[in-house]
């Protein structure tokens, strides 16, 4: 079997969710690589790091989790593993994970890039969880759009890529990766009948103030901080302005009419401010002057050029 790595990267970890994070990994895996963003509690997760003898990599300040993936990735990669685990300190993955993936015709397919669960938060409703995870088939099916969190990318195709965009920082950072492996001819592939647990933030529950800001009851109310608010409006203007098409555009839009869910978080004000800030910012990014990333589209098109060539050959 190939060599299977897991990058876990941690800030400020409730660090009893962490420990079941790893004790679930650890077994079906190679090796790991726990990437602290300079975490306040950083010796408690050094000390269950070395205990379940998985290698530890503390960071001095948050540099993102973009940044932090990159890292853990390029020791993964100078380890000759062929595929990376990522996931988030919160997430727990069900105990035969990787057996099932291992199991898929797809993992044999050098042209799939990455592989993804589908995930559940205890907090969701049904219709929430059948909203927002909806599993009407257990096929396996193509997705475009899949969250870094329980991903299982081929180390070839991140390095294919040029790894995780760090100017993003956090939010986006996962669709900015799956839009590149597409162009690079990668495909990926999600797997109804793989459920990882996963927190995809504080969800609220007010029913009334759901009815008032027109917001249906299979969606969801996921609080984020001030600081998360900046750059999910941000970044989805970024993403929207490099990719361009129609439906990466209806994302920015529906981004900016959830605004109103904001009514329903603490500090509203706060992240308000947070988010309007944000969506100035995307305003100003012009797409033609990020140097970094139009190199990295030039790499991509000439990787898949000449992919293309060897497959005709």
């Amino acid at each position: 079997m190939d060599k299977i790595g897991c990058v876990i990267v941690t800030y400020n970890p409730d660090v009893a969710v962490f420990e079941r994070n790893i004790t679930a990994v650890m077994p079906q895996i190679t090796d790991c690589v726990v990437v602290d963003n300079g975490s306040v509690n950083s010796d408690q997760i050094r000390a269950i790091s070395d205990h379940f003898g998985a290698s530890f990599l503390p960071l001095k300040e948050n540099i993102g989790i973009a940044a932090a993936q990159n890292r853990g990735f390029q020791m993964l990669q100078d380890r000759d593993d062929v595929w990376g685990l990522t996931l988030d300190q919160d997430s727990v993955i069900p105990d035969d994970m990787i057996a099932s993936f291992c199991s898929t015709t797809q993992i044999l397919d050098q042209s799939a890039g990455l592989l993804a669960p589908v995930y559940l938060d205890t907090a969701w409703t049904a219709k929430q969880a059948e909203t927002i995870s909806p599993r009407a088939s257990l096929e396996p099916r193509r997705n475009k759009m899949l969250i870094s969190s329980g991903s299982l990318i081929r180390v070839e195709a991140w390095h294919a890529v040029q790894g995780f965009d760090e100017s993003l920082f956090i939010d986006m950072v996962d669709y900015d990766f799956d839009e590149k492996l597409l162009l690079a001819g990668y495909e990926l592939w999600q797997f109804p009948s793989i459920v990882m647990r996963h927190s995809v933030g504080d969800v609220v529950h007010r029913p009334w103030l759901r009815r008032a800001l027109l917001i249906g009851s299979g969606d969801l109310l996921a609080d984020h901080s001030a600081f998360r608010q900046f750059y999910i409006y941000r970044n989805s203007m970024i993403f929207a302005k490099r990719y361009g098409n129609p439906g990466r555009f209806t994302l920015f839009l529906k981004t900016l009419i959830a605004t109103r869910r904001i009514f329903a978080y603490p500090e509203k004000k706060k992240k308000f401010r947070a988010a309007f800030k944000g969506i100035r910012a995307g305003f100003a990014y012009d797409v033609t002057r990020d140097v970094k990333f139009q190199s990295t589209m030039a790499h991509i098109e000439d990787y898949a050029g000449q992919t293309s060539k060897s497959c005709d050959s």
